[in-house]
């Protein structure tokens, strides 16, 4: 027996190599995975790419965009909502001017300097205001008639003979401005123009007789 040469199984060298060969492998390609995954975390800016990465986390991060999504959606509503406003204020400033002109004529031919050709103009160009003021009743926002009500895609205000006559109604025109909050979005007719009124009545000053207004 020659014992200077050490005792060594080759079947035990070779599944040693074998071994080595797996766990280098295996390290290989954990690093590999790794590293993907962190460029997979910088491409995306994601910490969490998949729900199996961190269900817990996961679920926070649905519920976080959700909420992200729904609250745009109110801003974008209020936003809508301000705009509309704002087209209205700006519709009855110019229809409070035009009442404004109209009572200066009707004062100018109250006077003893009127005379039947200055009521003759001013009748004129009140039927020019009244022509403006219709216009302004029917001012349109996103394509939708804003003192409509709910019946905001047809003219409210419609000329019938000598008359004028509203076809829309009072609806409010709601938005969602919250969770669990509708606000209405709209001024309606019957307070900007008293749409709904009874019948108004006024006086021809030249035969004082009752005039169907």
């Amino acid at each position: 027996v020659n014992f200077g040469t050490p005792f060594t199984s080759a079947t035990f060298s070779r599944v040693s190599s074998v071994l080595s060969r797996n766990v280098i492998l295996g390290n290989m390609t954990r690093n590999q995975r790794a590293l993907l995954r962190v460029q997979e975390e910088l491409a995306t800016g994601l910490s969490i790419l998949r729900a199996s990465d961190d269900p817990v986390k996961a679920n926070r991060i649905m519920d976080f965009g959700l909420r992200i999504s729904r609250d745009t959606q109110f801003i974008r509503n209020i936003s809508t909502a301000v705009s509309r406003l704002e087209v209205s204020d700006s519709s009855l400033e110019g229809v409070n001017g035009l009442l404004t002109r109209a009572r200066e004529l009707a004062l100018e031919q109250v006077g003893s300097t009127a005379t039947a050709q200055t009521r003759l103009n001013a009748s004129n160009e009140i039927g020019h205001l009244l022509d403006q003021a219709l216009s302004l009743a029917n001012t349109k926002f996103e394509d939708r008639y804003i003192f409509g009500g709910s019946r905001s895609h047809q003219a409210p205000f419609v000329q019938v003979g000598n008359a004028i006559a509203f076809v829309g109604n009072v609806n409010d025109f709601n938005a969602d401005v919250a969770d669990g909050l509708r606000l209405p979005t709209n001024v309606s007719a019957d307070r900007a123009f008293g749409a709904l009124t009874t019948e108004l009545a006024g006086l021809d000053l030249t035969t004082l007789q009752p005039v169907d207004l």
